[in-house]
């Protein structure tokens, strides 16, 4: 994937994994409204992640091709020009995480079905060895 991408799975998975009985039911949209919001995850309630422009500027320019992506499927081009143009960069750089978030909890929710899987299949394995 890319920065964007792996930036918002690690604090998705960090949430996940401090407070594991609080989202033990959450399903994906569930989770899509609770870390949209979450500065922690993507800045978007305060409108920044890094409360630097410089360093959001330098993400977006390190990952632009991933910006560009995010920008094609949800915004639009002439918005990036924009942006761009404006140096709106913790704004470009929020637009970004939100972006990937969607398909960062799908891929999550599936990796934890495996592991529940795999986990109830080494279950089967001990029980079947007593």
């Amino acid at each position: 994937m890319g920065a964007y991408y792996d930036d918002v799975k690690n604090a998705v998975l960090e949430h996940l994994k401090d407070e594991p009985e609080r989202y033990i039911h959450y399903s994906g949209s569930d989770l899509l409204d609770e870390f949209i919001n979450a500065d922690s995850v993507t800045g978007n309630a305060s409108g920044s992640f890094f409360c630097n422009s410089e360093v959001a500027k330098e993400m977006v320019l390190e990952n632009i091709s991933e910006v560009a992506q995010v920008y094609y499927e949800y915004y639009d081009m002439e918005e990036l020009g924009m942006d761009i143009y404006n140096a709106a960069w913790e704004n470009i750089d929020v637009k970004a995480r939100c972006g990937v978030l969607s398909r960062v909890i799908q891929d999550v929710l599936s990796e934890l079905e495996e592991e529940r899987a795999i986990d109830d299949d080494d279950e089967e394995v001990d029980d079947d060895a007593e």
